[in-house]
């Protein structure tokens, strides 16, 4: 399908869905909110996409589905600081709640990605920084005591801990001068998941290449790959680093 014909299409299923809201039940309109969200940024709308973010916050401000529906809409138009405060606020009503299994899962995921783009590496380790995120928590924290520039190591990761906590693993032992020989294939079998940190390992994986004095050949495969954007701060930016590092020759001696 043509790009014009997809927008259509999409117009049209916003229409329906306009149609529905005014007998849903609260469940309902609240999802129905989020996919109206989604579909206005699809149509190159973000200030009605945002309005209607901010529209289910007003309307259910103490469900944390709704901040995270405007944490997402918020990380989609590039207001960062605001998607990380409904990120946290999300992760306190999950508390409060009684979820707390959920509640870590926003604050370790879209939270801590979220403030480490930002740079707010404080944040970062007030997040990580609790005993009940296991250790996915303790390896975001190491992560964390890094990027503030404190001596840390990181805690090692046993098969069947995920790919998440493996990757993150194999990463940091980079970071801390083991040979990243291995982070191209970690990122082509990384899978549609947790695509801001797939990137993170491609982004970082390729500086720790340039700083080994290593060719960036492994890397086109995993770039070529990688279907972007994501939602992290820096990606614009990092992308067009990637960009010159594969076109950029290694030195010769």
């Amino acid at each position: 399908m043509s790009r014009s014909g997809e927008q259509a299409s999409d117009g049209r299923k916003l229409v329906a869905l306009r149609q529905k809201m005014s007998s849903a039940n609260p469940y309902e309109l609240g999802r129905m909110r989020a996919q109206a969200v989604r579909l206005l940024f699809r149509l190159g709308n973000p200030v009605a996409a945002m309005d209607e973010a901010r529209l289910l916050c007003g309307e259910q401000p103490d469900k944390a589905y709704s901040w995270m529906v405007f944490g997402d809409a918020c990380a989609t138009a590039g207001a960062w600081r605001d998607a990380l405060e409904a990120f946290l606020r999300a992760a306190a009503l999950r508390r409060e709640a009684g979820q707390e299994a959920e509640a870590l899962r926003t604050e370790l995921g879209p939270a801590y990605r979220t403030a480490e783009g930002l740079g707010d590496i404080a944040t970062c380790l007030g997040l990580s920084s609790g005993t009940g995120g296991g250790l996915l928590g303790r390896t975001l924290h190491a992560r964390a005591l890094r990027l503030s520039g404190k001596d840390s190591s990181v805690p090692a990761a046993p098969a069947g801990s995920g790919f998440l906590v493996e990757g993150l693993h194999v990463l940091e032992s980079c970071h801390r001068g083991a040979k990243p020989y291995g982070l191209p294939d970690i990122v082509l079998g990384w899978g549609a998941s947790e695509p801001e940190w797939r990137w993170r390992i491609l982004a970082e994986g390729m500086i720790l290449f340039r700083e080994a004095g290593l060719a960036q050949n492994p890397w086109k495969k995993p770039l070529a790959s990688f279907e972007g954007p994501v939602l992290d701060p820096r990606y614009r930016e990092e992308s067009k680093l990637v960009a010159a590092l594969m076109e950029k020759k290694p030195a010769v001696p």
